[in-house]
Formats: structure tokens, C-alpha cells, sequence
């Protein structure tokens, strides 16, 4: 056997130095580094870009006073306007234009002229409108909300709806009215019963009803506006010799809203 110089066994020494780092790194890199525990799903997705916001006028709606009456009046339509002022980027509804908030059953939407999607959006440039009117359930202040929700992310868009529900009242004048001698069977000169309406609103007489031996006229009393005056004529037809007594009353359109007159009259005999 042939004997091993030492510079030989050197070399050797060296050369395994040398090797097994490398074997190992290269095992290393072939293994590859250790994988980090899987992480759980999360939703890394950039929210949809706004679409650009139609301009809505005005942003709240006034009705005033309305009537709240037995036989409750109904407001002009209000109209607010959806515009599209931007090039390229149609504007639709997602939904129909809903109300909601203190008082909703007291406006309702009476018309909606704008585009609900999916058809056919509202062109750049292009404007709608939706119609709301008033009706108070109820007395004193009245509000709600009118809610637009439009398609293609752009923000929804809340109108403030305002209103005034209000008892209607008239004034009846004079509270009573007092004939001269007719003869039975005869009618005698009219005379007027004036009602006025100091109230806010129009308000509706929905009947006039007399009593006794006399007779109305009411035919000029329909609705009377804020401020306006009627007149109601009554004349005596006595049917009986003596003192006779009736009753004019005037109904409005209010919650048992009666107003009376006394009236009162004496027949002579018949010529």
C-alpha cells in the first residue's frame, strides 16, 4: 500500500474543506426557504370610483300651511330638478325616489319623471324632475325626507321636506238674523249671512243646512280662499200664523267644523 505524503493528505484536507459548505448550500437552495404559514384571505379590492354626482334643486321643499281637516286638501305639486351637467357619464336611479322621517305619510311622491335603472339613464346635459305634494295627517310642523339613491356609486342625495298642518276656521256673521212680518205662504225680502275665512288655506264649505220655515242660499260658497268672503242667503216662507224659529248652519271642512246662525221670524195670516 502506498503511503500517503503529508502535503498530499493536506490538499485532501483542504479540498473537503472546501466542499462540504458548498454541497450544503446547494441542498439549501434546491429545499428552498421555509414557507410562512398561509395568511387568511383578505379583500384588497379598491372601492368602485364614485360615478360623478348629479346636481339636485332645491335641496329641501317648503309647502307652507296645509289644511288638516276632516276632508283633507292636497297641496300643488312641488317639483325638484335632477341635473346632469358632465360629459360622458350618464345618470340614472337605482331605486324610486322613497320618503321617510318624522311625518312620511304626509308627502307623497305624485310624480317621477326621472330614470330608474336600468333604463334608459339621463343623457350628459340632461334634467328630470320628481314631484312631491302635501297632505298633514296632523297639526303644526310636519317633515320628512325625500331619499334619491342614484346607480353607479355616485352618493345618495337626501331633500328635506317641510310643511304645516293647520285646523281651518271661518267667521260667521251676523250669529243671527231676524225676519219682519210675512204672510203665511209668502216669502219675505233675503238676507245675507257672510262667511269670511281669516284662516291660512282655502277652505271647503261642504254644506249649509237649514231648519224651520226659511230657505238658503249657498250657491256662492263653495271653497273660499285665504282671506275671501261669501254670503249665504236665507228668506222666511212661513207655512203657519205666529213666531217660527230655524237654524242656518254652515259646514267646512274641518274636524266637526259646524257654524250656526239662529234665525227667527213671525207669519201674519194669509191675505
Amino acid at each position: 500500500m502506498t503511503k500517503m505524503s503529508a502535503a498530499h493528505f493536506s490538499h485532501i484536507v483542504v479540498a473537503l474543506t472546501v466542499l462540504v459548505p458548498a454541497i450544503v448550500l446547494a441542498q439549501s437552495a434546491a429545499v428552498g426557504p421555509t414557507a410562512a404559514p398561509a395568511a387568511e384571505a383578505t379583500s384588497s379590492a379598491t372601492p368602485m370610483s364614485p360615478a360623478h354626482a348629479p346636481r339636485v334643486s332645491p335641496r329641501s321643499l317648503r309647502f307652507g300651511s296645509g289644511l288638516f281637516a276632516a276632508s283633507a286638501q292636497t297641496s300643488a305639486v312641488h317639483n325638484l330638478t335632477i341635473l346632469n351637467p358632465y360629459t360622458g357619464a350618464p345618470v340614472s336611479l337605482a331605486s324610486a325616489p322613497s320618503v321617510s322621517g318624522a311625518n312620511p305619510t304626509d308627502f307623497v311622491v305624485a310624480q317621477n319623471q326621472c330614470p330608474v335603472s336600468p333604463a334608459a339613464p339621463l343623457a350628459p346635459g340632461n334634467k328630470c324632475s320628481v314631484g312631491i305634494t302635501f297632505s298633514p295627517t296632523g297639526l303644526g310642523k310636519r317633515t320628512a325626507e325625500l331619499s334619491l339613491a342614484f346607480a353607479g356609486g355616485s352618493a345618495p342625495v337626501t331633500v328635506k321636506l317641510f310643511g304645516t298642518g293647520v285646523s281651518p276656521r271661518i267667521g260667521v256673521s251676523p250669529r243671527a238674523l231676524k225676519f219682519a212680518n210675512a204672510a203665511v205662504g209668502q216669502s219675505s225680502s233675503s238676507q245675507s249671512v257672510t262667511v269670511n275665512n281669516p284662516s291660512p288655506v282655502t277652505v271647503k264649505i261642504l254644506g249649509v243646512g237649514v231648519t224651520g220655515p226659511f230657505v238658503a242660499d249657498s250657491s256662492g260658497c263653495g271653497t273660499i280662499a285665504s282671506g275671501a268672503t261669501c254670503a249665504v242667503g236665507v228668506v222666511f216662507r212661513p207655512v203657519a200664523e205666529g213666531k217660527a224659529s230655524g237654524l242656518l248652519t254652515v259646514q267646512v271642512s274641518a274636524r266637526g267644523g259646524g257654524y250656526t246662525v239662529d234665525l227667527s221670524g213671525t207669519a201674519s195670516k194669509a191675505p
